[in-house]
């Protein structure tokens, strides 16, 4: 199979106190695992800076993809990210840095338009992938609440790109 991206950039979702991955981070982890063997990228980049928990979500993840028997030279992570946002800033760096151009960004569903988004925004040329879910009643109200919170986030997070690019440019100009 010929890769369809350089990259395969799994978005972090929480670390358990016991530093075991929440189930949607496992969820993402194993999808990208699943992109990475089908040879969609021949890499993969984790990102996800430290939570509540006060484990990083990319250093999990990665020791899940070891695990599962990704080779170590194929893992990049950022560890320092904790937004979208910041995810996608870092990642732009790191693609960047190690020449990589195309991205498939795995986040869940209801985060995928405003991820691709951002990392558009950013340069990248990326297209998003959502790893299946089953999901239960209680899941199931959970998924509604978070699809209607990104219809609200999505014009902040507009205005957000849109100033973070004035302030880019006149940084820019004074350079």
């Amino acid at each position: 199979m010929v890769p369809s991206a350089d990259v395969i950039v799994v978005l972090g979702a929480g670390v358990l106190p016991s530093g075991k991955p929440t189930p949607t981070l496992e969820r993402r982890t194993q999808y990208g695992i699943e992109l990475f063997r089908a040879g969609s990228a021949p890499m993969l980049l984790f990102s996800g800076g430290i939570g509540k928990s006060g484990f990083s979500e990319a250093r999990v993840m990665r020791e899940l993809a070891i695990t599962e028997g990704v080779p170590g030279d194929r893992i990049l992570i950022d560890e320092h990210s904790t937004t979208t946002f910041e995810s996608a800033i870092a990642c732009a760096r790191i693609m960047n840095g190690q020449c990589l151009r195309r991205a498939i960004v795995v986040t869940d569903s209801y985060h995928l338009f405003r991820a691709i988004l951002a990392f558009r925004h950013l340069g990248v040329e990326v297209e998003g992938k959502s790893p299946p879910s089953d999901r239960g009643e209680t899941a199931r109200r959970r998924w509604v609440y978070y699809h209607l919170r990104e219809i609200v986030a999505i014009p902040w997070y507009l205005l957000k790109l849109a100033r973070w690019t004035r302030s880019s440019d006149r940084v820019k100009s004074r350079a």
